[in-house]
């Protein structure tokens, strides 16, 4: 866009295209120098302010266009003295000012009319162009964002996989430690029942309650499975339900492990 700018600066229409306001300002300017004191100027905007469609319009463009109105204004002005001329074919402006059909300001702003043309033309191009290369970089823009945005997406979307996976693989795992050690305690269990072992006769006792309660096929089986793997601080029952000085964590966790 800076490369354009260089290449197409904004077309000098002249005095009498300026607004009243600019006119003003300029004779305040003139005045202020007169008298000695100095007249700050407003920066120029060199930013990009959005449209009503959300897009950015360079300041290049919008001085452009107000050239390209104040043309057609002058243009339009022009209009009583163009009806003048048309009803007076071949007959040359001069003459036209010597009939008194129009004045000598008329004839000078009929004679700047080829001009004015000219100028609109150009400007109105350079808007083209303009318009065009903001275009094509508003897209390119548009395309990288969406680029970029597809991409998180994807990013996020295997992220997502990954996590899933490895929560899966994690479950997997801990679900066969938990089994492994179900199955040395049945191990233990059995190995107690093989050998004769009256060392600890309540230990004895609290496998085999525990071993009856495991094998339930009900809901006290499912929780005596878990609280064998778990470990519990609960005290565990010998085969006829009386509770023995023997707790799940403190004694099937040493024999186990």
């Amino acid at each position: 866009m800076s490369a354009l700018i260089d290449k197409f600066q904004p077309l000098t229409i002249g005095e009498s295209t300026e607004s009243k306001s600019a006119r003003k300002k300029k004779a305040k300017a003139e005045a202020a120098k007169t008298n000695g004191t100095a007249v700050p100027e407003s920066p120029a905007k060199e930013s990009s302010e959005p449209q009503e469609n959300g897009a950015l319009e360079h300041s290049h463009i919008r001085e452009l266009q107000k050239q390209i109105r104040n043309i057609n204004k002058r243009l339009a002005g022009l209009a009583k003295t163009d009806a003048v001329v048309a009803e007076n074919p071949g007959v040359s402006l001069d003459d036209l000012v010597s009939q008194k059909k129009i004045n000598a300001d008329q004839k000078a702003a009929a004679e700047k009319k080829p001009g004015l043309q000219l100028q609109l033309q150009q400007a109105e191009e350079q808007v083209k162009v303009f318009q065009e290369v903001d275009a094509g970089h508003q897209a390119q823009l548009t395309k990288q964002k969406d680029d970029m945005t597809s991409q998180h997406a994807k990013e996020m979307e295997k992220t997502k996989e990954d996590l899933q996976k490895e929560g899966v693989a994690t479950s997997s795992s801990e679900l066969r430690k938990k089994l492994l050690v179900f199955s040395q305690f049945l191990r233990t269990a059995a190995a107690k029942r093989n050998v004769e072992d009256n060392s600890d006769p309540a230990e004895n006792e609290a496998f085999e309650g525990a071993l009856l309660l495991a094998y339930g096929g009900d809901e006290k089986a499912v929780d005596t499975a878990v609280a064998i793997i778990d470990g519990t601080d609960e005290k565990v029952p010998n085969i006829e339900g009386t509770l023995l000085e023997v707790r799940c964590k403190s004694h099937f966790a040493i024999r186990l492990h």
